[in-house]
């Protein structure tokens, strides 16, 4: 597995590799995809876990699809909150 930073568009990210390893377990629960048993130093006590699945191309898609940073989500954020206090 490895984390490519081009491909987050954030520059000066070091590249984190675990070489020729890869996930020997795979499970599906949930609506998500989960990965774990990587037989690399710093990775074999790691799960790993997909987004909730609407199509197949995002199982290996193990990041959130929202920023949590988002303006737009705190709004909704908040509207929700409201809704459920009042």
């Amino acid at each position: 597995m490895q984390i490519e930073p081009v491909a987050s568009g954030i520059t000066g990210l070091t590249v984190v590799t675990t070489g020729t390893a890869r996930p020997t377990t795979c499970a599906f629960f949930s609506g998500r995809v989960f990965y774990g048993g990587i037989q690399s130093q710093g990775y074999n006590a790691r799960i790993y876990f997909s987004q909730i699945l609407s199509n197949i191309s995002q199982a290996g898609k193990c990041y959130q699809s929202n920023d949590p940073s988002s303006q737009m989500l705190l709004i909704f954020y908040l509207v929700m909150v409201d809704l459920l206090i009042f």
